[in-house]
């Protein structure tokens, strides 16, 4: 057995892809050879075969532990960029023009739409959606399940400057960095603007448009500008006057 943390090959190297053992099987590194030659939209249309898992990963999480998981490609469009040192989990579908930065993690059986940026180490769990044009900046961490709808930004500069008092430009430490964090089952309504540092609760709502400049609790709807409480939601995102009770094991 390999030491944690050193790539190896696999039977799957005819595919360009590569595997993290043992600490992260079922997440794969992308290789250079995958982007722009492996697959072609038929590739994507028809699919692969999924094969099922025995993990049931717990709530509020996000997922860490996939060793349980069987071998099954991502699937990933000719014009997308993917790093080779960013990891994409299994099942999941990477659509037209999206860029996948060194050290992004994304977790199993996520899609994530036309022209998104995923920047330097984001990181993100399973199951989650994200629509066209979405912008993912460094700092950024989604749980499992999370939706973001389309032309939304995550930002994460609380004080941006192109130069610094000098006039010099500023470089990659002239800056802090103040990421965004999602929570469990949250969703982002299009057009949302994510001010740097915030926490979003989980099953949270965000409405169409807002620009969001403080956290929001657990099951909150929140929108406007700048974005206000305005009820609560269940999990389903139906409305509701209050949060849910707390069943027994979580929400």
């Amino acid at each position: 057995m390999q030491p944690y943390g050193i790539v190896t090959r696999s039977r799957f190297q005819s595919f360009g892809i590569f595997f993290l053992a043992p600490g992260r099987l079922g997440l794969r590194k992308a290789s250079s050879r995958q982007v722009g030659e492996r697959y072609n939209d038929k590739d994507i249309a028809s699919g692969y075969e999924r094969r099922p898992s025995s993990i049931r990963p717990k709530k509020g999480t996000m997922t860490a532990d996939l060793s349980a998981l069987q071998p099954s490609p991502f699937r990933v469009h000719p014009t997308a960029e993917i790093h080779p040192h960013s990891v994409v989990g299994d099942g999941s579908v990477i659509w037209h023009y999206c860029q996948i930065r060194e050290r992004a993690i994304i977790g199993r059986n996520c899609v994530l739409g036309k022209n998104v940026y995923v920047d330097v180490d984001v990181r993100m769990g399973q199951n989650c959606k994200i629509q066209n044009n979405v912008c993912l900046f460094r700092g950024t961490e989604l749980e499992d399940g999370v939706f973001v709808g389309p032309h939304s930004v995550l930002l994460n500069d609380k004080l941006p400057r192109a130069i610094k008092p000098d006039g010099t430009l500023k470089g990659p430490g002239d800056w802090t960095v103040s990421g965004v964090t999602v929570r469990y089952g949250a969703s982002v309504g299009g057009r949302s603007v994510l001010l740097p540092g915030i926490v979003i609760g989980r099953w949270a709502m965000i409405g169409a448009g807002a620009v969001v400049t403080r956290d929001v609790p657990d099951f909150a709807l929140v929108y406007g500008n700048p974005a206000r409480l305005c009820g609560y939601v269940d999990a389903a995102g139906n409305k509701r006057t209050e949060p849910p009770a707390p069943r027994r094991g979580g929400y």
